[in-house]
């Protein structure tokens, strides 16, 4: 039993984005993290990028686990998850009463571990990829600034229908009825013109041919990496959420509460704000500290997004101090309805998009009816 936690606290700190000692797992690999001193040099977003607040299932939680991920209703973000995986191969499609506990456990680290450690680097995809499409945006916006696009006017008759182009002659003829002006005004937008017949022997006609033609093709490259930047984070969220079905069909086997969801910037709560944690301006301290959360429709005695925090008396204790080591440490212990949290997590801090992290992967839990388990806890920030 103890090595089989051992392994699970392995694996769960790896999902968290937190370094181990050479962590194993078939043939898996990542990347290591950069890390930077935790200093009043770097100015951190007070509002929470990213959260995670999950029970570390054990070997008797899973005993009765019967799951079928790829023939629900969830089969889409699991496929999300499995085909960006290059090890995908390795990780379990299912889970059965008839699958030895060992295997099964471990199975369920493996995706949870395999989900956290896809997030990150996603994360990463998306930071470079964003830069990138900063760089062909203003490669477009020169052109737009530069091609003398609004100096090709379009003559047009009737305003279309909508989802239909205007229809453009350069030169106005009042009698056809060619008398209202509109202006070529970007690339985004140049799908919204076309031209009438017969324009080919006009002197704007090679002006804006070139135009177009170069429009478009620095469009589409903005456009594609737009489309990837947004593919990597539907399946960031795919991920996340793989994670918490997972969780959730091993509350449906017991009487426990695995999983609860937190507002955050990334997932915030539509009727209200994100959670928070304010430092001290000298960083010795917590001035607030604030968690909006909600859990899963499981074994939950309260569902729904409510405020945990220093203020409200959810969230006590709280201790940010240097541990022996030299170590950042934030202390605290974070109440709930169905069980209680007591935190100490390492504050590392790590070159954008990675940001500052407050993570414990052996949190205590204790839950109302005495039973306790491990549980990871974690908030990621930005840096301003």
């Amino acid at each position: 039993m103890k090595k089989i936690n051992l392994l699970i606290l392995s694996l769960v700190l790896i999902s968290c984005g937190r370094e181990a000692d050479e962590p194993q797992v078939q043939q898996f690999t990542f990347n290591q993290m950069e890390v930077v001193s935790f200093s009043a040099d770097k100015e951190v977003s007070s509002e929470v990028r990213s959260a995670t607040i999950v029970v570390v299932p054990e070997r008797q939680d899973v005993k009765d686990l019967e799951f079928r991920p790829l023939e629900g209703e969830t089969a889409d973000e699991w496929n999300d998850l499995f085909n960006s995986l290059d090890y995908a191969e390795f990780l379990p499609k299912e889970f059965s009463k008839e699958t030895a506990l060992d295997k099964k456990i471990l199975g369920v680290q493996e995706v949870v571990m395999a989900s956290g450690a896809l997030r990150d680097d996603f994360l990463r995809s998306i930071s470079a990829q964003e830069k990138l499409l900063e760089s062909k945006s203003e490669a477009l916006r020169e052109f737009e600034n530069t091609s003398g696009m609004n100096d090709v006017t379009c003559f047009y008759k009737d305003r279309p229908r909508r989802g239909k182009p205007y229809v453009c002659r350069f030169e106005e003829s009042i009698a056809e009825g060619f008398k209202r002006t509109k202006s070529f005004y970007s690339c985004e937008k140049w799908p919204l013109f076309t031209l009438d017949s017969g324009q080919e022997t006009m002197g704007q006609f090679s002006i804006h041919q070139n135009i177009s033609n170069s429009c478009l093709s620095l469009q589409k490259q903005v456009d594609e990496v737009n489309e990837k930047i947004q593919n990597f984070k539907a399946v960031r969220k795919s991920a996340e959420n793989v994670v918490l079905d997972l969780l959730l069909e091993t509350e449906k086997t017991t009487s426990l509460v695995f999983a609860a969801k937190a507002s955050t910037i990334e997932k915030p709560d539509s009727i209200g704000p994100e959670s928070s944690l304010v430092f001290s301006e000298d960083l010795n301290s917590v001035e607030e500290f604030k968690l909006y959360i909600d859990f899963l429709p499981g074994n939950a005695s309260k569902v729904g997004y409510y405020e945990y925090s220093m203020e409200n008396g959810s969230i006590t204790n709280v201790e940010l101090y240097v541990s022996e080591l030299g170590v950042k440490k934030l202390k605290f212990n974070l109440k709930l309805p169905d069980m209680e949290f007591v935190v100490n997590a390492d504050v590392s801090m790590s070159p954008m998009p990675m940001g500052m992290r407050v993570v414990d992967s052996e949190a205590e839990v204790t839950f109302k009816s005495g039973e306790k388990r491990n549980g990871v806890f974690k908030l990621e920030f930005d840096f301003l």
